[in-house]
Parts: C-alpha cells; structure tokens; sequence
C-alpha cells in the first residue's frame, strides 16, 4: 500500500514517483490540486494505469485469495440473506390496503409482534427466481432480507407480485404499482445501485382477491454477466497458463473494487468531468 500512496502523491504533485519514506509518510496528509484542468485528468489516467500495472505482493495475495471466493460463489459479489415474511396485513380493501403505511412500512424490527398477531417469521425455503403464495385477502403482506455487497455495483431486481407491490432499497422506494394481475417472475424489472457492506430489500404485495403471490430475484447487467464469466473461466485455469492480457483484466477488476488508491482516483476523474 506504501507503493499505492506514493504514486498517488507523483500524481497530485506533478513529479516521478517516489518511494522514499518521506513521501510515503506525507501521502495521507497530501491535499487534492485545486483547480482541475486538462493536465490533470492526463495525470492522473497515467497514474491510474501505473496503479493497475505494478506489482504489491499484499495486493495480488488478497487478490487471491478473492479469486478462489469468487469460483465458489459463481462470480456473484454479493450475498443474500433468507426471506423474512410479516402479514398479512388486512384492510376494507386491495386499494386501501396499498395506499395505507402499515408498521412495517415505518421501521422494521424482526422481534416485534404487532397487534393483529403478526410478526415476522423467517423463510429460509423461499427460494429466489420462483413463486411463493402469501395469505390474505384485502390484505398486504412484507418480506424483508438483507444483501451485504463485496462492492459498491449495479444489478437488476426482477420482482412479480400477484397482486400490487411496493418495493425499498435501503428505505430507498425503487417500485411502486397499484395493480391487479397473475402472478409473474419478472413483471418489475429495476436496475439499482448496491453499496459496499449490508443493503435492505423490503418488498410490500398487496391482494385485492384470490390467490396472493410474490416473486424475486437478482441479476447482473449484460456487460457485467459477459465479464463474470470471462474471469470465471480465467480463474478456474492454473494462473501459470494465464496471459499477460488474462492476468492484467484480473488485477484491473480488483483493484478498481477493492484498492483505495485506484478508487481514489476514481472519485476524483469523476469529480473532474461529471462534478460528482
């Protein structure tokens, strides 16, 4: 990480990279260059591409060992926590049932029992991409689990509800539809930004009558599907048969999820060009 720092602070000085311990001790107290011009989005795309290039024995050890999680999730980067289900929830009818906030729209608490005798009881059988029939009728019904990410990235929730449904990312109200209709598995499809570390999913369904039923599942991008299964094909061969090119789409992968210094920069090209 010395070496990361290092380079990080040729790039916001505008010199060579240096490796001695001054440099490196004052990496952190270094400010950003105020002003941000044309040189500096140059300077620092070459101090980008020297992060990506260069050898840190720390850094491909960590990378290897992240290779080894990945095979066994099947590239995913994220994990999902069982289905917690709370209902149903009952009202005059279907629509008043929508439209009213019932607790567990305000705060989600797993021990709490509510007053009509609900609480929340876990559904670890509840498998994802399939349906599975919720009570009530003139009711709504909530399911909650957590997804903790690897990495900040983008996916695509497919929900299907028979028959309204009402959807939250970290309190965030990503679906909204007051509808009557079969169950489906992908009926709402929504692309959505996970965050590094523990995300909620809270999911309302909503039955105006007849059967009740929800349905969920999560899926990468095109782009980012054709990518995991490259790097899977790559990490599941001996990395001595790996080439130059095989070898650098790995360690360009990790380091821009998982190396401060890269990320760093990330922020800052951002900064430079979108004002973000």
């Amino acid at each position: 990480m010395a070496a990361f720092l290092a380079v990080l602070v040729s790039c916001r000085s505008g010199g060579e990279p240096s490796t001695d311990a001054a440099s490196q001790s004052s990496a952190s107290q270094t400010e950003p260059v105020a002003g941000p011009t044309l040189n500096d989005a140059k300077g620092l795309g070459a101090c980008r591409r020297e992060l990506l290039e260069e050898e840190d024995p720390e850094l491909d050890r960590r990378q290897a060992d992240f290779e080894s999680r990945f095979v066994e999730r099947d590239g995913r980067l994220h994990q999902m926590s069982d289905w917690w289900f709370c209902g149903p929830f009952e009202a005059t009818d279907g629509e008043t049932a929508f439209h009213t906030s019932f607790p567990p729209e305000r705060v989600v608490d797993l021990e709490e029992a509510y007053d009509g005798g609900q609480q929340w009881l876990r559904r670890p059988a509840w498998n994802d991409e399939r349906p599975h029939n919720l009570p009530g009728f003139h009711s709504a019904c909530y399911l909650y689990r957590t997804v903790e990410a690897d990495c900040d990235q983008m996916v695509r929730l497919h929900i299907g509800s028979d028959d309204a449904v009402r959807a939250w990312l970290n309190d965030e109200r990503i679906v909204d539809n007051l509808v009557q209709r079969r169950i489906g598995t992908a009926q709402e499809r929504v692309e959505v930004p996970l965050r590094r570390g523990a995300n909620t999913i809270l999911l309302k369904i909503v039955n105006f009558e007849g059967f009740c039923a929800f349905a969920f599942s999560v899926h990468l991008r095109a782009e980012d599907d054709a990518l995991r299964r490259r790097l899977l094909d790559i990490a599941r061969r001996p990395r001595e048969s790996r080439t130059t090119e095989e070898s650098l789409l790995w360690r360009t992968f990790y380091r821009e999820r998982f190396s401060p210094a890269v990320q760093e920069i990330d922020a800052r090209l951002r900064k430079l060009w979108c004002g973000q």
